[in-house]
């Protein structure tokens, strides 16, 4: 609706500050001079409808944002989503005067009818509350997604001068083929699947690149078979000094392995499969949670498959589970290993104990483990005691009412003790404490598809640690002070990675550990040799930056043999150092190193095996967490919030679910020509199709797969020619229709300086020009430091091992 009298132009509204900003006084000077404001009495609100209707949605957000503490965010969702909902509604206003004309003649009476009809009808009517909103989605959406609540045990509880049974140990699951389903619906999903990407020898860009996934009996059978990737983490969504205690919850959710690398940015590709209580969990050992699953997975491996309906087509498909992800205490619970690392046996990988682990630098030194000697191991474990009872109190597992069909459910297990308590001595001597609920698979090797997940590997634990030694080393009387390395990460300019910033260090952080997320420390790692060089032990400090390399390569997206040869070479070489300089300070984590190159083989590059996102995705869940405040049923809040959004996302992003923010650019408003362009002839070689004319718009900031691009950010140009890798910094930024262009001027490198783990750059005055197109070409990410009046360059990841050695 527009108004003569009283508006705002939609251009305003994209344009108005962020929550908490205040407008520019130009600004309001710009809205004052273009509304009427002399007509806007009370007593002219009756001759003025469209008034009365800007007054009524003026009150409305103003009371949305002041009185129910809403974000202008949401505001801005909320007005962009009524402004798509009106011309539908007018569609149906056009209609209805089109019933109640007669020859193209509308009469007075009619409209008044109408009209009156209207008064009593909302915008919203049949999802105007909460109960019927979600009917409506259920009966009406097929993206939908239902989940059911399974009850282990029950108590007995005075309710109203009742005694009810209520549930006391349950969770909450979605079904895993019907998710699976929906998800294939998606074009974008659909495609990766169908369109997989051919394999190169020796080189390993993705997780379906692998030995595992290559030589899999079902991918022999069917090459577009889907590779499903388990993820099982807990999560505690209060901030420690909350009255919500005990709220400990156990994630189960999946994703999948066909989906392109560069489309794993997004949250989207995560599917939530189980939420519990933490503690039921482990008490139950998974298996409550996971038939379903497992059942699923069991039909797609077969050589029949399951047959989906595609847009209207059946269609049969195949897939098995490639790989479980975890930090050490998940991924040794569901896969019945030791979860503690003071075991004596506390690797799930090889047979290493404890007291020699610290003189085993390779994979030559241990005797790994296979999938013959472990159920071996399980077998005996089981016949020690075989006439055993169950625990007396048996109770068997059923499902809510609300679901109609309970499948197969007198099949699920009951609790029982643990083979680790039947057989302790043998638990002991195995390193074993159960048998995994996910031998029940087929095809799944219960000592190789548990790798070892480098976020909480060396950003939660070697790495962070080492940072701590370091510091420790270098802070004292006469070297270098808490407040000077406080000092250089206040001041020191983070340019595009300004959310990555560490926070200030404590003395007390230097004795029980830093209080730095996983970002963080990724940043901290980087400049802590640039702040400790002078200070710290040189034997150490090449110790750390040993580990920094070591990272580089596990960070790497393309990885190939001659890699994973000096990966090895490198932990080896890393790890006998470290036994050397901090004695006694050897941990399973270090341990855990020596099985990265194996693993890179297996399951292809590193990254496509880390908690990164999924550990966002735990972000996002605890975020919700503090808007919910639920205090009586967290687990149901959570699942059915997630679940509703996953539903609205599979059916607005039908054609874009993957790839939406992927690429996200912010303009500056100013346009230009090609032939205005300082650097025309740069564009003209990637595009030789432009004319002179053709309008570009200028691009202020550039997101893509997860990088962020602004003038005088640092670029790592990847060139395998070159001994030395090349480098840029982004001069301007353009936009055509959907293609980005990014200039920059080329910088090279001289040396790798290793004490600093940075390569020094060399800014000449005669240099040369280049650009790369968005999406078409994408770059590793680039910390650009200066120190001493000399650049330096610290390549986050994809760093080769020939440029750390020349």
């Amino acid at each position: 609706m527009s108004s003569s009298s009283c508006s705002f132009s939609a251009s305003e509204s994209d344009s108005s500050p962020s929550d908490g900003d205040e407008c520019d006084t130009n600004e309001y000077d710009k809205i004052e001079s273009e509304v009427m404001i002399d007509d806007c009495s009370e007593s002219s609100q009756s001759s003025h409808p469209e008034l009365v209707l800007q007054n009524k949605a003026a009150e409305l957000l103003i009371d949305l944002k002041e009185n129910t503490n809403t974000t202008q965010v949401t505001i801005d969702h909320m007005i962009a989503g009524i402004n798509g909902i009106m011309p539908h509604y007018n569609a149906f206003v056009k209609s209805e005067l089109i019933k109640r004309s007669q020859n193209g003649i509308i009469k007075v009476e009619d409209l008044n009818d109408l009209f009156t009809f209207l008064d009593g009808q909302t915008i919203f009517e049949g999802v105007h509350t909460n109960y019927r909103m979600k009917w409506y989605a259920k009966e009406k959406w097929p993206e939908h997604l239902e989940f059911r609540k399974i009850v282990l045990n029950w108590k007995t509880v005075l309710l109203g001068n009742k005694v009810r049974e209520v549930p006391k140990f349950y969770g909450y699951r979605v079904s895993f083929l019907q998710q699976l389903e929906t998800l294939l619906q998606n074009e974008e999903i659909l495609s990766c699947i169908d369109n997989p990407r051919p394999t190169i020898p020796n080189k390993f860009r993705s997780v379906l690149d692998g030995y595992i996934y290559q030589n899999h009996d079902v991918f022999n059978e069917d090459p577009h078979s889907i590779g499903i990737v388990l993820y099982v983490d807990d999560i505690d969504p209060t901030d420690g000094l909350s009255s919500y205690q005990g709220q400990n919850i156990r994630n189960y959710s999946w994703t999948l392995a066909n989906i392109y690398p560069e489309l794993r940015s997004s949250l989207r590709v995560i599917n939530l499969l189980s939420l519990v209580n933490a503690k039921t969990a482990k008490m139950y050992r998974n298996e409550p949670f996971l038939p379903d699953f497992i059942h699923g997975l069991n039909r797609l491996s077969s050589k029949e498959g399951v047959t989906f309906n595609i847009k209207g087509f059946s269609r049969v498909f195949h897939g098995f589970l490639l790989l479980v992800i975890g930090d050490m205490p998940a991924s040794g619970n569901i896969g019945g290993f030791k979860e503690s690392p003071a075991a004596k046996v506390p690797c799930r990988t090889c047979f290493v104990t404890l007291d020699n682990m610290c003189n085993c630098f390779c994979e030559d030194d241990v005797e790994l483990r296979n999938d013959e000697l472990h159920k071996e191991q399980l077998l005996m474990m089981k016949n020690v005691n075989e006439e055993q009872p169950t625990l007396e109190n048996e109770e068997g597992i059923v499902f809510s009412d609300e679901d109609e069909d309970n499948g197969n459910e007198d099949d699920l297990p009951k609790e029982r003790k643990p083979l680790c308590i039947q057989a302790p001595e043998l638990s002991i001597q195995f390193g074993i404490n159960d048998e995994s609920c996910l031998l029940k698979l087929n095809h799944f090797m219960c000592t190789k598809m548990f790798p070892q997940e480098i976020m909480h590997l060396f950003l939660e634990g070697v790495l962070k640690t080492e940072c701590l030694y370091i510091l420790q080393d270098s802070i004292g009387p006469k070297k270098l002070t808490l407040a000077a390395v406080n000092s250089f990460i206040e001041n020191f300019d983070y340019e595009q990675w300004k959310t990555d910033k560490p926070s200030p260090i404590d003395s007390r952080h230097l004795k029980s550990g830093l209080r730095q997320n996983s970002s963080q420390i990724l940043m901290l790692s980087s400049i802590l040799p640039f702040i400790v060089e002078a200070y710290c032990n040189e034997a150490k400090l090449r110790n750390i930056v040993l580990l920094l390399m070591i990272f580089n390569i596990c960070l790497a997206r393309e990885v190939d043999e001659q890699d994973i040869n000096s990966l090895r070479d490198m932990i080896k070489e890393y790890l006998q150092q470290f036994n050397i300089l901090y004695p006694g300070k050897f941990v399973l984590k270090h341990h855990a190193l020596i099985h990265l190159p194996t693993q890179i083989y297996l399951f292809g590059p590193l990254t496509e095996q880390w908690a990164m996102r999924f550990e966002a995705f735990h972000a996002h869940m605890k975020r919700l967490f503090k808007i919910l405040h639920n205090a009586k049923n967290l687990v149901f809040s959570l699942m059915s919030r997630l679940l509703s959004r996953r539903s609205l996302e599979l059916r607005s992003l039908s054609s874009n679910f993957l790839s939406k923010g992927m690429l996200e650019a912010k303009l500056s408003g100013k346009t230009t020509l090609l032939v205005n362009i300082k650097f025309t002839e740069c564009i003209s070689q990637v595009r030789k199709d432009l004319s002179a004319s053709s309008l570009f718009s200028c691009v202020k900031t550039l997101k893509f797969c997860g990088a962020r691009y602004e003038k005088g950010a640092m670029l790592h140009i990847v060139d395998g020619q070159k001994t030395l890798p090349s480098f840029g910094v982004v001069t301007e930024m353009y936009c055509l229709e959907d293609t980005h262009f990014i200039i920059y001027r080329e910088v090279r490198s001289s040396k790798f300086v290793k004490n600093l783990n940075a390569f020094e750059l060399l800014f000449s005055c005669f240099t040369g020009f280049s650009v790369f197109q968005v999406p078409q070409t994408f770059f590793p990410r680039v910390l650009h430091v200066k120190k001493s009046n000399v650049d330096y360059a610290v390549i986050r990841g994809n760093a080769k091992p020939q440029y750390l050695s020349a």
